[in-house]
């Protein structure tokens, strides 16, 4: 999810940024670890570049609105995912800690929880997709099982 409103470790330049921050924690003799999550359907097209957001199951978010620049809006019905687009997901939470790391951050924290993307695949509620990733516990919890792999 790229938004004005959350920071972000894609771009060099941003690492740069963040290394200021560490350097200074550091400094100061701390620690500092960074959370890394997909926001899946809990993002909105005004927080990603106009692009719709993905989950496991065209399924929106009901009953709640979603913060953007222009306000509040209600969430918007979500792209699924395919199979072949996962291991895309799973490279790019890799390469966010990889960043993390270049940038001095001590560790990294993989956000699983809340309604984002990970947790929407452990949920079947949001998560009613049938074949490796959808159906039994077991095959729901496949997508965090590959990040642990990473």
């Amino acid at each position: 999810m790229r938004s004005n409103i959350e920071r972000h470790i894609y771009s060099d330049t941003q690492v740069v940024g963040w290394q200021k921050i560490t350097d200074l924690v550091h400094a100061a003799g701390g620690r500092i670890f960074l959370q890394i999550w997909h926001g899946g359907r809990a993002c909105h097209p005004l927080l990603n570049q106009g692009a719709q957001p993905v989950a496991p199951r065209p399924i929106a978010i009901t009953g709640d609105e979603v913060h953007t620049p222009e306000g509040n809006k209600p969430y918007v019905v979500p792209r699924e995912l395919r199979d072949d687009e996962l291991p895309g997901i799973v490279a790019g939470f890799g390469k966010a800690a990889e960043k993390a790391k270049a940038a001095g951050f001590n560790g990294v924290e993989v956000h699983g929880a809340n309604g984002y993307l990970l947790d929407e695949f452990l949920r079947d509620g949001s998560n009613q997709r049938t074949g490796r990733y959808g159906g039994s516990v077991e095959r729901r919890a496949r997508l965090m099982q590959r990040l642990s792999e990473k």
